[in-house]
C-alpha cells in the first residue's frame, strides 16, 4: 500500500464527503479516514485479483493472498473463503492432505498451508511423496 504524503490524489464521492462532514472530521480523523479508503480500495482489488485467478500460475494467487493478509487480518470481510478458493481439479490429490490445500494451478502445482500457517508451494509429486 502507497504511504499517504502530499501527492497522494483520492477520489471521495458524493456520498462519502457527505459523510465525513456530517461527522465532522478534521486533521488527524480525516487523515485516518483517507487511509481507511486506501486499505479498503487495496483490499477490493486484492480480493478482486484472487476471486478472478485464472488457475495458470499458482504464485499469483499466493502473492495476492500474502498482501491481503499484511493489509487486514479480517480477509473473510473482502468475500474469500480459504476453503471455495478457485482451484484445478486434481483428484488424485486428496489421499495425500497431511495440511490444508488450498488450490492448485493448471501445472499441478499447489498452495498448501504449512504447521505454523505460512502459505508455501508444492507440486502434486511433493505433496504425494511426503
Amino acid at each position: 500500500m502507497e504511504d499517504i504524503d502530499d501527492y497522494t490524489t483520492i477520489r471521495v464521492y458524493r456520498e462519502d464527503r457527505d459523510r465525513i462532514a456530517g461527522e465532522g472530521r478534521k486533521g488527524d480523523d480525516m487523515a485516518d479516514l483517507v487511509r481507511d479508503l486506501l486499505i479498503t480500495r487495496d483490499g477490493l482489488t486484492l480480493a478482486n485479483r484472487i476471486l478472478t485467478w485464472d488457475r495458470k500460475e499458482i504464485t499469483v494467487l499466493k502473492d495476492a493472498l500474502e498482501a491481503l493478509n499484511e493489509l487486514t487480518d479480517r480477509v473473510e470481510e473482502y468475500g474469500i473463503d480459504m476453503t471455495f478458493l478457485p482451484s484445478a481439479h486434481i483428484a488424485e490429490i486428496e489421499p495425500y492432505s497431511e495440511y490444508p490445500i488450498w488450490a492448485c494451478d493448471e501445472q499441478r502445482r499447489c498452495l498448501v498451508s504449512d504447521h505454523n500457517g505460512a502459505y508455501q508451494i508444492l507440486t502434486l509429486d511433493e505433496i504425494i511423496n511426503s
